[in-house]
């Protein structure tokens, strides 16, 4: 049989930095980590080869999500809060390289995003909060280079009792 032929793809990878437990409770050691990073995956032996920093936490804070555009070298993270701020999400050109450049940056209106969603269309991004109860959604409209415009709707969840939910079931 022939060897199979090396199939090599840039990857981003998200991750948390800072704070107590990785800035997600007070528990638990710190993050080491620094921000976003691109890695190399070879899909015909499953390994990933180390790769470089990409954008430091001064940058992008706990980048935990990103999230491509369907059609544009365009790429979308999120950016936590972690002291009650709201995060935010954040558009990035993609060039040459997997090289990023900042578009632009609008606050998720809600404390640690931990989601985002694309329309198949490439139209409007969505961002998940989770932090503060109860947790929100917001919709944002995009441009026709892929970055952030308006915000266009915006959704606070309801908060059911343990009554409620017991209720429910």
């Amino acid at each position: 049989p022939q060897p199979r032929p090396m199939s090599v793809s840039t990857v981003l990878l998200g991750t948390f930095t800072g704070g107590p437990g990785g800035g997600m409770d007070e528990e638990g050691p710190p993050s080491e980590s620094e921000g976003l990073y691109t890695v190399q995956f070879d899909s015909a032996s499953g390994e990933f080869v180390p790769g470089s920093l990409s954008l430091r936490a001064e940058v992008a804070t706990s980048p935990s999500w990103v999230r491509w555009h369907p059609t544009l070298p365009v790429l979308y993270t999120n950016n936590e809060s972690f002291e009650g701020d709201f995060g935010s999400v954040t558009a990035y050109g993609v060039g040459a390289g997997c090289l990023l450049s900042l578009r632009n940056r609008m606050s998720s209106e809600g404390t640690s995003p931990c989601f985002i969603g694309l329309h198949p269309e490439g139209t409007h991004l969505a961002v998940a909060n989770y932090s503060v109860e109860p947790g929100s959604v917001a919709v944002f409209a995009l441009d026709e280079e892929g970055s952030l415009a308006a915000r266009t709707d915006w959704v606070q969840h309801q908060t059911a009792t343990e009554p409620e939910i017991m209720a429910a079931r």
